[in-house]
This record gives C-alpha cells, sequence and structure tokens, in this order.
C-alpha cells in the first residue's frame, strides 16, 4: 500500500459500508487509513495491467494468527468479470508457495451472494458460521426482528452451512479455502 492509493482505498471502503455517515468525520477516515496501512495486515493492491486503473485490493487481515484470514474488495465496476477469481487465486497459490501454508478462511456475509459464488468458484468448503459484531441480547434482539430475511435461497445456504436458518441471522458464514501444490 502507498499514500497515493488512499483516495481509491477510502472511496472502495465507503461503497462496501454499512455506515457511511461515519466517513463524514475525517478523524474516522484517517483511523481508516491508518489502520488498514499500519495494521497487521498483508495487503496487496490490484491494478488493471492493460489500463493501470485501480481495481482493490486482496488481503491477509492477521498473518500473526494461525488461521489465515482472506479480504478482498474489488470496485464495482470490476466485479462479476472473473477478477475476483483471478485474484484470490493468484494471490493464495502465491502465499502457499512463499509461506508452505495451504489452508486459508474467508468470512462472506449472508447476504453477499455474489462472495458466496466467489467463494464456490474457488472451491472453498463451508466452514460455518461465526460472529461478527453482533452478541449477546443485541444478537437476539437483531434474529427477533429479522425472521423476515429468511426465505428459501437463506434456508438452503443455511443447509449448505449446516446449521439451522435462524443461527445464520447477524453473523457470517465462513468458508474453508485449501491451496493445492
Amino acid at each position: 500500500m502507498k499514500e497515493s492509493e488512499k483516495q481509491d482505498y477510502i472511496a472502495l471502503s465507503y461503497t462496501y459500508s454499512c455506515m457511511k455517515s461515519a466517513f463524514k468525520d475525517e478523524e474516522f477516515i484517517e483511523d481508516l487509513w491508518n489502520g488498514f496501512l499500519n495494521g497487521k495486515s498483508f495487503t496487496c493492491t490490484v491494478y488493471d495491467q492493460k489500463t493501470g486503473d485501480y481495481v482493490g485490493y486482496c488481503a491477509i487481515k492477521d498473518p500473526e494468527k494461525p488461521d489465515w484470514e482472506l479480504a478482498i474488495e474489488l470496485k464495482p465496476e470490476w466485479c462479476h468479470k472473473r477478477y475476483g477469481t483471478e485474484v484470490v487465486s493468484l494471490f493464495l497459490k502465491r502465499l502457499a508457495k512463499v509461506t508452505e501454508k495451504r489452508f486459508f478462511r474467508a468470512r462472506v456475509a449472508t447476504d453477499n451472494y455474489a462472495s458466496q459464488a466467489l467463494m464456490k468458484k474457488l472451491g472453498a468448503s463451508p466452514n460455518g458460521v461465526s460472529q461478527l459484531l453482533l452478541r449477546g441480547e443485541t444478537l437476539e434482539e437483531f434474529r427477533r426482528e429479522n425472521q423476515d430475511m429468511i426465505d428459501d435461497r437463506f434456508r438452503k445456504l443455511a443447509d449448505e452451512f449446516g446449521v439451522k436458518p435462524e443461527e445464520m441471522l447477524g453473523n457470517v458464514l465462513e468458508y474453508r479455502l485449501d491451496v493445492k501444490e
């Protein structure tokens, strides 16, 4: 990551944020950027080879943890064009070669069907659900208030992950990616 990529990164973070109002606060933006730049993550910026345009990034959130978690964000105009598949595949193969790690995990929101499809294209397997932000009574309240999210597609997804649909509400899906030599 370079200082010159700050505006691209902030704009991309804003695009996918569920807290867009926080981006009005300069201190929030600086904390976001500094956390991204100086955090524990290992991040590779993605550019289009032909045009040199900023596409997004691919990262390992915290290489100090035993199970490495993948993160990827691409600008919307680069989605659904196989860039995600190519980026993640190249990134993980190179990491596996350099580090000899073969197992990676990725967490995906239950309503992020595009990223779920990406995980399937990459051969990832369902590995349960995990908590992200909500816990305790807040999680229970969210589940009570969002029962209407449970439709046939949601039930099918819950079945793939071996959990009850209610257990997925307020949590994220966890995938396992195994990289072969």
